[in-house]
């Protein structure tokens, strides 16, 4: 009896890690596309900044 209750144990465990493993791929998921998407966002930033900076340069030369 002690070692089918063991074997069960040890059948819940692994029930309740892949079931913690599919959240944190969820949740690994939901982090990527948050950061793909400040990643836009910085890089349309970054390109804006550039040419407001090529702008007042243009404007200080007159």
């Amino acid at each position: 009896m002690s070692v089918l209750t063991d074997i069960l144990d040890r059948l819940t465990d692994i029930t309740t890690l892949r079931a913690q493993i599919s959240e944190l791929i969820s949740q690994q998921r939901e982090m990527r596309a948050l950061v793909l998407t400040q990643q836009k966002e910085l890089a349309e930033l970054r390109g804006q900044l550039k040419t407001l900076i090529q702008m007042q340069v243009a404007t200080g030369r007159r």
